[in-house]
C-alpha cells in the first residue's frame, strides 16, 4: 500500500507526540505574567550541549490548536535527525490565545527563538517581532497578512458550515473545501483511494478529539484577527531588525489570498529575506508540502549565524 505523507506521519517514530496521543502527562501549563494560564508542549531531539541547541517556536493559526502543527513537527524532527548534526532542536508549541506569547517565553527561559506562525499565527509573529526584535533569531511568516484580509467570497459558505453544523461529515468537508484546492483532493493516493480520503479521515479524527475551542478562547482571537494591522512602515522595521526572514506563500489560498504574500515579498525584501510559493497548494500548506516546509525551515534555521540562545 502507498502511503501519503500525511499517513506516513501518523505511523512515523515520532507518533507519541503527535496529535492524537497528546496526554495530560506530556502538555505542560503555566500562568505568564499576563495572569493567564497558557498550555504548551516542548519536543527535542539531539544530543548537543545547551549553548549549541536551536530553539524554535510555532504559533498556529485562528482557533487551531499547539496539536495541530503535529505533522510539521514530526517532519522537523525527522529532518533534523537525518542531518546528523550533532546538535539539540527543541521545537516549542502552544494554543494560540491570541495574547501572552513572548510572556510565555519568559517562563520558561528562552531569552531568543526561532519564530514561525502560520495564518493568524504569523500575524502573532508579526507583533512578536515589532515588540521585542531582539528576541528574533529569525522569522517565518507562512500564509499569513499583515491585516486587512478577506477570504474568497466562494469559501463563505463552507467557513459558516464549520461554525454552526453539528455534523462532523459536514464540517470536515466543509474544512477540507477551503483548506485545500479541489485538485489536489482529487489527486489518487497510490491504490488506497483520493488524498480526500486521506484528509477527511485526518481532519474528523483530529476535530474529534480535541473538541472545538472554548467560546473566550474564540472571542478573544476574533479580537485579535479584527485589529491586527501592520503598516508598511512596521514591516520596514521588522525588515531592518536584520534577521533572517522566511516568507511561504499558497497560490491557491483561498482563505488569506496569495496577494499578501507577494506584498510581503515586496515590503520585506532585502538581501537576508527569502520567498518560496507553492504553486499547488492552499491555505493548509504545511500539510501539503510537509517535508517541504520543513526543509525551508531548517535550511534557514541551520543558516542562521546569531549567537547561540539565553536563559
Amino acid at each position: 500500500m502507498t502511503l501519503s505523507r500525511l499517513e506516513q506521519h501518523m505511523q512515523s517514530k515520532f507518533t507519541a507526540h503527535r496529535v492524537l496521543n497528546y496526554t495530560p502527562e506530556m502538555i505542560q501549563n503555566t500562568k505568564v505574567a499576563t495572569g493567564i494560564t497558557m498550555a504548551y508542549l516542548i519536543q527535542e531531539i539531539g544530543e548537543g550541549i545547551f549553548e549549541d541547541e536551536t530553539r524554535l517556536v510555532l504559533v498556529m493559526g485562528y482557533e487551531y490548536r499547539k496539536e495541530e502543527w503535529a505533522p510539521l513537527v514530526d517532519g522537523l524532527l525527522t529532518q533534523w535527525e537525518q542531518s546528523a548534526s550533532g546538535k539539540k532542536l527543541k521545537i516549542l508549541t502552544l494554543d494560540n490565545r491570541g495574547v501572552g506569547h513572548l510572556a510565555l517565553l519568559d517562563a520558561i527561559g528562552w531569552e531568543t527563538a526561532h519564530i514561525a506562525g502560520i495564518s493568524m499565527g504569523g500575524m502573532i509573529s508579526q507583533e512578536i517581532a515589532l515588540a521585542a526584535p531582539e528576541r528574533l533569531q529569525s522569522l517565518f511568516l507562512l500564509v499569513t497578512s499583515p491585516g486587512s484580509f478577506t477570504p474568497e467570497a466562494s469559501a463563505y459558505p463552507a467557513i459558516i458550515t464549520t461554525l454552526v453544523s453539528s455534523d462532523m461529515d459536514k464540517v470536515t468537508n466543509a474544512m477540507l473545501s477551503f483548506l485545500y484546492p479541489e485538485s489536489f483532493l482529487a489527486c489518487r493516493n497510490g491504490d488506497s483511494g483520493t488524498m480526500h480520503d486521506v484528509f477527511f479521515k485526518y481532519h474528523k479524527e483530529v476535530a474529534a478529539t480535541l473538541g472545538a475551542p472554548s467560546s473566550s478562547g474564540a472571542l478573544g482571537q476574533t479580537a485579535a484577527l479584527v485589529l491586527h494591522s501592520v503598516s508598511d512602515k512596521k514591516l520596514h522595521k521588522i525588515r531592518d531588525a536584520g534577521f533572517p526572514i522566511l516568507i511561504v506563500g499558497a497560490r491557491q489560498d483561498r482563505c488569506i489570498n496569495v496577494s499578501h504574500s507577494l506584498h510581503f515579498s515586496e515590503v520585506l525584501a532585502s538581501d537576508h529575506t527569502r520567498m518560496v510559493m507553492y504553486e499547488d497548494a492552499g491555505h493548509a500548506c504545511f500539510l501539503q508540502h510537509i517535508d517541504e516546509i520543513s526543509d525551508n525551515i531548517l535550511d534557514v534555521v541551520q543558516s542562521t549565524k546569531l549567537p547561540a540562545p539565553a536563559s
